[in-house]
């Protein structure tokens, strides 16, 4: 395993990060932390959006209408934290690779995949029921809803005084 490692740590890639021929490879470790830094925050703050969600906070707002944006955003994120943990890891791979807080943390970010990924299940089977109540549920005379998902979650947050939003032809009372 440490062959493999030195590879790692000598190969092209982990030169040009070291480099100190331009002022971004210069700087790369504090680019990447950075970056790895802000996209963990990212992640977090999505994941966070839809736990609180789960909970209750804002039941106004469909979970449907926070699927997509919200995993869009936990799924770059935790790609970023990905992609900049390794570019972290390849220069310094044989100095990490056995240190308990780096094995650590490899545990800790298959954990955070796992949780992301039960998560998005739990989601969708929620917006899923959501869906299916809505169709089976009878329509009043004096219910409004818009045949586009984004702007009827958003009649549904503010009121239906943005009923012209959604273009006319598609509201129905």
């Amino acid at each position: 395993m440490y062959a493999v490692l030195e590879a790692i740590q000598s190969s092209p890639l982990s030169q040009l990060l070291t480099s100190q021929r331009w002022a971004a490879t210069a700087n790369s470790k504090q680019i990447l932390e950075t970056l790895h830094f802000i996209a963990f925050a990212l992640q977090i703050g999505a994941v966070m959006v839809i736990s609180l969600r789960l909970l209750g906070v804002g039941q106004r707002v469909p979970i449907a209408a926070l699927r997509r944006p919200v995993f869009w955003t936990a799924w770059s994120g935790f790609a970023a934290v990905f992609l900049t943990g390794a570019l972290q890891f390849i220069p310094i791979a044989t100095e990490v690779f056995y240190r308990p807080s780096f094995r650590a943390k490899v545990a800790v970010l298959g954990l955070a995949l796992v949780a992301l990924l039960w998560l998005n299940a739990h989601v969708r089977r929620s917006a899923v029921v959501a869906l299916l109540r809505r169709k089976a549920a009878p329509r009043t005379a004096g219910h409004a809803y818009c045949s586009y998902e984004p702007t009827r979650s958003c009649a549904n947050i503010f009121g239906t005084s943005i009923a012209n939003s959604c273009g006319g032809a598609y509201w129905h009372a």
